[in-house]
């Protein structure tokens, strides 16, 4: 049976691994900065890095994506923050690797034009659908005339985990930016992949359980993340 790392049910407030993971997360752009002077061939100083165009969006990108999950897990997530979702480097790992494709491109190994701003605008969509999700379903469990029902409309009436849909969006988003079409194609599909079967099962377990009858019908009539197609 797949583990579910998330708490669900369980709200204890817990400070210390969300500091850890608030560090964690935001070191991921400073250390992408350091990579790309270490591997760019013509970077010599760390201004070098913040005068390229490519290299400050690509960073601009991951800072946003640092800071939206620190406000997801002070803010928007209730369940009890585990150390090992502060201390699990799937996330940073991820970046850094990506990083390392950004360099090769800027070493002139990948044509990273127009992918970067391609790229872009996907990440920006994708991290806006995920955070929109997310805070449209913080609202809704922070109206207390909503307990025991189950949010259906608004973002959740089109798939059944738009936060989901937008996060796999933006993670594919980040190789796409390198250039390196074919890393973007299995970035996304180890995305579908990690999402079908490691965080949906346990999921779908905890909201049948809770909402018997409504969560069947609802998902009878809804895709998980694409509409139509996933």
């Amino acid at each position: 049976m797949v583990k579910d790392h998330i708490q669900r049910g369980d709200y204890t407030y817990q400070v210390a691994p969300r500091v850890v993971f608030t560090i964690n997360r935001m070191s991921v752009p400073i250390i992408g900065a350091l990579l790309l002077l270490l591997f760019v061939e013509n970077f010599n100083q760390l201004s070098d890095v913040f005068e390229n165009d490519s290299a400050v969006i690509f960073l601009s990108c991951l800072l946003l994506s640092a800071l939206k999950h620190v406000f997801w897990a002070w803010v928007l997530t209730r369940e009890r923050f585990t150390w090992f979702m502060a201390l699990f480097p799937w996330n940073n790992m991820l970046d850094w690797l990506w990083i390392y494709f950004l360099s090769r491109a800027l070493n002139g190994n990948q044509q990273i034009y127009p992918w970067i701003y391609i790229g872009a605008l996907l990440f920006l969509f994708g991290i806006s659908l995920e955070f929109l999700s997310d805070f449209q379903l913080y609202l809704f469990k922070r109206d207390s005339n909503n307990r025991g029902k189950l949010l259906t409309n608004g973002l959740f009436s089109i798939v059944i985990h738009p936060n989901y849909t937008g996060y796999t969006l933006w993670r594919t988003a980040l190789p796409l930016m390198t250039g390196y079409l074919w890393v973007a194609g299995i970035a996304f599909l180890v995305q579908v992949a990690q999402f079908y079967f490691h965080a949906d099962p346990p999921f779908q377990r905890y909201m049948s359980a809770k909402y018997g009858q409504d969560w069947d019908r609802y998902i009878s009539n809804h895709k998980k993340l694409f509409p139509g197609i996933l």
